[in-house]
């Protein structure tokens, strides 16, 4: 067996901060620096350096993952439709189906002259109401519709009546209207036969609801309003400005006077009394 040379061998010794490799046969040359011992050394010697974890591979999902995914998202999307489902309804349980029955609630509908009174003082600031009813949910937000209203009192059945406008828009038509009740105006109401006849209505807490009304008045403004605009457009076009008339429809339309009645059967009558006035059906 062949035996290692002396020469070979390696030992470590210390100069200044750092150790170097020297052979046997280099430290044989009477050097006085003493040999280290392996505990020495090693507490001497830095710490080793971790190498670095292997990257793991981009691998593709297998056939289960990706069902099993693909099922986690339709049971996510079916669980939001539900909630997105009850909320909407949560807003409609109380609803009448207003729709249904507005034709004959205008058919039981009467002409009703009556003479403004002049309200107290004291009691103009509750004359005036403004209500907003929600009505459902698009897209995770509240759909409302209101209305604007005002109560006045006739002078001859001593009574109070309470006009509700849904969808106003403080255009110069709704102004004009409540000008017309507020300035104590000789009107028409269109009142319901039986509301007008149920001894329970006609106080200022409980008034009786009129969605439609006729005024001469507001024939003359709507009138003049138009005259007015259709002069001013002609100079307009003779000075070669363009000019955009934005109508007003001072007067309530037989399609606004619907739409009035649909909303107050739908989300104000409450739901008693509507099923007593339409039990028959």
């Amino acid at each position: 067996m062949a035996q290692s040379r002396a020469d070979d061998t390696v030992i470590f010794r210390k100069t200044g901060e750092k150790y170097e490799r020297m052979s046997t046969s280099d430290y044989s040359k009477k050097d006085s620096r003493p040999f280290l011992s392996a505990g020495e050394r090693d507490a001497h010697m830095p710490p080793p350096v971790p190498l670095p974890m292997p990257l793991p591979k981009n691998r593709a999902p297998s056939k289960r993952k990706r069902i099993s995914r693909e099922k986690n998202l339709l049971i996510a999307a079916a669980a939001l439709f539900l909630i997105y489902f009850f909320i909407n309804q949560a807003f409609k349980i109380d609803d009448n189906n207003g729709k249904k029955y507005y034709e004959e609630y205008i058919n039981n509908s009467i002409n009703l002259q009556v003479s403004i009174v002049e309200i107290d003082p004291d009691r103009i600031e509750e004359a005036f109401t403004s209500v907003r009813y929600m009505t459902g949910v698009i897209r995770f937000k509240g759909v409302a519709i209101d209305y604007q209203g005002y109560k006045f009192k006739d002078s001859i059945t001593k009574k109070w009546f309470h006009y509700l406008d849904f969808g106003a828009t403080n255009d110069g038509g709704h102004q004009a209207r409540l000008y017309a009740l507020t300035d104590n105006l000789d009107v028409t109401l269109k009142v319901n036969k039986d509301e007008w006849e149920d001894k329970d209505l006609g106080a200022f807490e409980n008034p009786i609801p009129v969605l439609s009304f006729e005024s001469e008045w507001l024939v003359k403004q709507e009138t003049g309003e138009r005259e007015n605009a259709e002069k001013f457009e002609v100079q307009k076009a003779a000075a070669g400005e363009e000019f955009t008339h934005q109508e007003f429809n001072f007067v309530i339309t037989r399609q606004a006077y619907e739409r009035n009645v649909i909303s107050y059967l739908t989300h104000v009558m409450p739901r008693k009394e509507f099923k007593e006035m339409f039990k028959k059906q």
